[in-house]
Protein backbone atom coordinates (compact mmCIF):
# COMPACT_ATOMS: atom_id res chain seq x y z
CA UNK A 1 0.00 0.00 0.00
CA UNK A 2 1.52 3.31 -0.97
CA UNK A 3 1.00 6.60 0.75
CA UNK A 4 1.89 10.23 0.24
CA UNK A 5 4.05 12.20 2.61
CA UNK A 6 3.24 15.82 2.17
CA UNK A 7 5.79 17.80 4.10
CA UNK A 8 8.16 14.85 4.28
CA UNK A 9 8.89 14.64 0.62
CA UNK A 10 7.62 18.01 -0.41
CA UNK A 11 7.22 17.00 -4.02
CA UNK A 12 4.25 14.89 -2.86
CA UNK A 13 5.52 11.89 -4.80
CA UNK A 14 4.59 8.35 -3.91
CA UNK A 15 6.73 7.42 -0.89
CA UNK A 16 6.87 3.69 -1.74
CA UNK A 17 7.88 4.48 -5.28
CA UNK A 18 10.70 6.60 -3.91
CA UNK A 19 12.02 3.75 -1.78
CA UNK A 20 11.43 1.11 -4.47
CA UNK A 21 13.89 2.93 -6.71
CA UNK A 22 16.51 3.08 -3.98
CA UNK A 23 15.95 6.75 -3.25
CA UNK A 24 15.16 8.35 0.04
CA UNK A 25 12.96 11.33 0.65
CA UNK A 26 16.13 13.26 1.31
CA UNK A 27 17.31 12.76 -2.27
CA UNK A 28 14.20 14.62 -3.48
CA UNK A 29 14.12 17.33 -0.87
CA UNK A 30 17.08 17.87 1.38
CA UNK A 31 15.17 20.34 3.57
CA UNK A 32 12.92 17.67 5.10
CA UNK A 33 15.61 16.51 7.56
CA UNK A 34 14.61 13.62 9.81
CA UNK A 35 10.87 14.04 9.25
CA UNK A 36 10.64 10.91 7.07
CA UNK A 37 12.30 8.77 9.67
CA UNK A 38 10.06 10.20 12.39
CA UNK A 39 6.92 9.51 10.29
CA UNK A 40 8.16 6.01 9.55
CA UNK A 41 8.87 5.33 13.22
CA UNK A 42 5.44 6.62 14.20
CA UNK A 43 3.82 4.49 11.51
CA UNK A 44 5.63 1.44 12.88
CA UNK A 45 4.44 2.26 16.38
CA UNK A 46 0.85 2.57 15.15
CA UNK A 47 1.04 -0.72 13.27
CA UNK A 48 2.45 -2.46 16.31
CA UNK A 49 -0.33 -0.94 18.43
CA UNK A 50 -2.90 -2.21 15.91
CA UNK A 51 -1.40 -5.71 16.13
CA UNK A 52 -1.61 -5.62 19.93
CA UNK A 53 -5.21 -4.40 19.80
CA UNK A 54 -6.11 -7.19 17.38
CA UNK A 55 -4.59 -9.75 19.74
CA UNK A 56 -6.49 -8.21 22.67
CA UNK A 57 -9.78 -8.50 20.77
CA UNK A 58 -8.97 -12.08 19.80
CA UNK A 59 -8.12 -12.92 23.41
CA UNK A 60 -11.40 -11.39 24.54
CA UNK A 61 -13.33 -13.48 22.00
CA UNK A 62 -11.53 -16.64 23.13
CA UNK A 63 -12.40 -15.84 26.75
CA UNK A 64 -16.06 -15.35 25.81
CA UNK A 65 -16.10 -18.66 23.95
CA UNK A 66 -14.50 -20.55 26.83
CA UNK A 67 -16.89 -18.98 29.35
CA UNK A 68 -19.87 -19.91 27.20
CA UNK A 69 -18.84 -23.52 26.62
CA UNK A 70 -16.91 -24.34 29.81
CA UNK A 71 -18.04 -21.72 32.30
CA UNK A 72 -19.76 -24.08 34.73
CA UNK A 73 -16.79 -26.45 34.94
CA UNK A 74 -14.37 -23.53 35.25
CA UNK A 75 -16.47 -22.11 38.11
CA UNK A 76 -16.13 -25.40 39.99
CA UNK A 77 -12.41 -25.58 39.26
CA UNK A 78 -11.93 -21.97 40.37
CA UNK A 79 -13.80 -22.62 43.63
CA UNK A 80 -11.76 -25.77 44.38
CA UNK A 81 -8.51 -23.95 43.59
CA UNK A 82 -9.42 -20.89 45.62
CA UNK A 83 -10.45 -22.93 48.66
CA UNK A 84 -7.30 -25.05 48.48
CA UNK A 85 -5.12 -21.97 48.12
CA UNK A 86 -6.81 -20.35 51.10
CA UNK A 87 -6.12 -23.42 53.22
CA UNK A 88 -2.50 -23.56 51.98
CA UNK A 89 -1.90 -19.95 53.07
CA UNK A 90 -3.65 -20.52 56.37
CA UNK A 91 -1.26 -23.43 56.99
CA UNK A 92 1.78 -21.40 55.87
CA UNK A 93 0.89 -18.61 58.28
CA UNK A 94 0.37 -21.10 61.11
CA UNK A 95 3.81 -22.64 60.45
CA UNK A 96 5.36 -19.18 60.35
CA UNK A 97 3.64 -18.24 63.62
CA UNK A 98 4.83 -21.51 65.21
CA UNK A 99 8.42 -20.88 64.11
CA UNK A 100 8.24 -17.31 65.40
CA UNK A 101 6.88 -18.49 68.75
CA UNK A 102 9.62 -21.11 68.99
CA UNK A 103 12.27 -18.50 68.21
CA UNK A 104 10.90 -16.24 70.94
CA UNK A 105 10.97 -19.09 73.45
CA UNK A 106 14.58 -19.91 72.54
CA UNK A 107 15.60 -16.27 72.88
CA UNK A 108 14.04 -16.11 76.32
CA UNK A 109 15.68 -19.34 77.35
CA UNK A 110 19.15 -18.19 76.34
CA UNK A 111 18.60 -14.71 77.71
CA UNK A 112 17.61 -16.21 81.06
CA UNK A 113 20.50 -18.68 81.01
CA UNK A 114 23.07 -16.00 80.17
CA UNK A 115 21.78 -13.19 82.31
CA UNK A 116 20.42 -15.22 85.22
CA UNK A 117 17.04 -13.54 84.91
CA UNK A 118 13.84 -15.42 85.63
CA UNK A 119 10.97 -15.59 83.22
CA UNK A 120 9.90 -12.13 84.38
CA UNK A 121 13.11 -10.75 82.90
CA UNK A 122 12.23 -11.98 79.41
CA UNK A 123 10.81 -9.34 77.13
CA UNK A 124 8.94 -11.61 74.71
CA UNK A 125 5.20 -11.92 74.85
CA UNK A 126 5.33 -15.62 75.83
CA UNK A 127 6.99 -15.10 79.17
CA UNK A 128 5.41 -11.83 80.18
CA UNK A 129 2.17 -13.59 81.14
Amino acid sequence: MSHKHNGCCSSGHDHDECHDHGHSCHSHDSSCGDECEEHGDFASVLLELADEAWMDVLKSKIIQHIEHHSGHELEKLARITSESNHQRWKNKLAVKRTKHDFRDKLLCHFKNACCGQGQNGCSTKHHQK
